[in-house]
């Protein structure tokens, strides 16, 4: 089992493990394995729908990685997902 991540909230953010991540900040998000890059995204805060749950589906509150070619779709993930997938590197290209 994965140990937990200290969060913090913070005025312009979050703090997740010790890394700050800000809204706006665009990051790049690498497969471990392969080296390819998986998607590159900006972080976000506001209302998003959890379409992983099944027909319970419900609005949250919260951080997410919108993809910076395709902002319009609705696939997205949340930060804390893509910070905690092992699979994935995660680099800031831009704060």
């Amino acid at each position: 089992m994965q140990k937990e991540k200290k969060i913090e909230l913070r005025k312009d953010g979050v703090k997740i493990g010790g890394r700050v991540f800000r809204v706006g900040d665009i990051l790049e998000v690498i497969d471990r394995r392969r080296g390819d890059l998986w998607f590159k995204g900006v972080v976000r805060f506001g209302k998003y729908i959890d379409v992983g749950d099944g027909r319970w589906d419900k609005c949250h509150l919260g951080f997410v990685v919108e993809d910076t070619e395709y902002p319009s779709l609705p696939d997205r993930y949340t930060l804390i997902d893509v910070v905690e997938n092992r699979r994935w590197k995660v680099r800031k290209v831009k704060e």
